[in-house]
């Protein structure tokens, strides 16, 4: 399970523009996820994903070095 890698790499969360599965295995883990929603379906792997590029998620735009904080209302991006 890629959460399980995310774990053993030591990060503390991660945010999904997007539907994720496995979400009951994956709130057992150490890990914050927020995502889009769940889907059982597995998806296909495309490409090896980039590291340090900034981000547009529904008009939030999300740089490298910005802190993250989530709760179980939302997402707060640092300025």
């Amino acid at each position: 399970m890629i959460a399980e890698s995310a774990v053993a790499n030591g990060w503390a969360g991660v945010v999904i523009n997007g539907a994720i599965r496995d979400r009951v295995a994956i709130a057992e883990l150490p890990l914050g996820v927020k995502a889009l929603g769940s889907n059982p379906k597995k998806s296909s792997k495309v490409g090896r994903g980039e590291v340090d590029i900034a981000l547009v998620i529904d008009g939030v735009h999300i740089e490298p070095g910005n802190l993250i904080y989530c709760d179980p209302d939302g997402i707060l991006v640092e300025r």
